[in-house]
């Protein structure tokens, strides 16, 4: 079969595919391994929010449900009625040595003060110490959250090195 040009196309469709899937995991393997000691945690915690993003939206108030049917309840059989389906915020997350910061676009019905008000019981679910919640600011999309959520507090900065005078030596 991998004679007809059918055949070829779809072999490299798959190999690309694969390469692909393979190059994928080699960065998520590389970040993983060149990570320093704090970061493999909050990589872990992103996926686990990430994964548990949906079925905690509704507990916390912050999914909307929308009651528009879709194309076909309208034009299907309209002996029952349309069973609303729930809006959750789409999440993107970044982690780092000290947390994750998370960026989820605004509902409706769902907005600063919502995030706001949901703040205690988003420590609650996610593990954290403490949480921002702020307006995302420069960027074009105004109807986005961005919450930095702490699992370590970030160190202040070092002390200055100590001077030739502590050292025994003469200055140049």
């Amino acid at each position: 079969m991998t004679g007809t040009p059918l055949g070829l196309a779809l072999l490299a469709v798959v190999v690309l595919g694969a390469l692909g899937l393979l190059g994928r995991a080699g960065f998520c393997f590389a970040r993983w391994y060149r990570a320093d000691a704090e970061t493999p945690i909050s990589l872990r915690q992103a996926r686990r929010l990430r994964w548990g993003w949906k079925r905690l939206a509704p507990m916390l108030g912050l999914a909307v449900k929308d009651a528009t049917p879709t194309v076909l309840q309208q034009y299907g059989p309209q002996d029952q009625p349309a069973k609303p389906h729930m809006l959750v915020p789409r999440l993107r997350t970044r982690a780092d040595a000290f947390g994750i910061t998370v960026t989820a676009d605004a509902l409706p019905q769902v907005g600063l003060s919502a995030w706001q008000d949901a703040g205690e019981g988003l420590c609650d679910a996610w593990g954290m110490r403490r949480i921002r919640i702020s307006q995302h600011q420069g960027t074009p999309r105004p109807r986005q959250h961005r919450r930095h959520r702490w699992r370590l507090r970030p160190r202040p900065t070092p002390p200055p090195t100590p001077s030739h005078r502590h050292l025994g030596q003469r200055p140049l």
